[in-house]
């Protein structure tokens, strides 16, 4: 591979980009649906 920054992970066939995307609408929806969770935890500003 010819590039100045190499992709960490390089997913090879349409078969791997699909299930590269399916993976991250997974996890987006378990970030917005744990979001008052994650947000519950910030700790107060002095």
């Amino acid at each position: 591979m010819d590039a100045d920054t190499p992709p960490l992970r390089l997913l090879l066939g349409s078969d791997a980009l699909a299930g590269a995307r399916a993976r991250l609408e997974r996890l987006r929806d378990e970030i917005d649906a744990n979001e008052a969770l994650t947000r519950s935890a910030d700790l107060e500003q002095v």
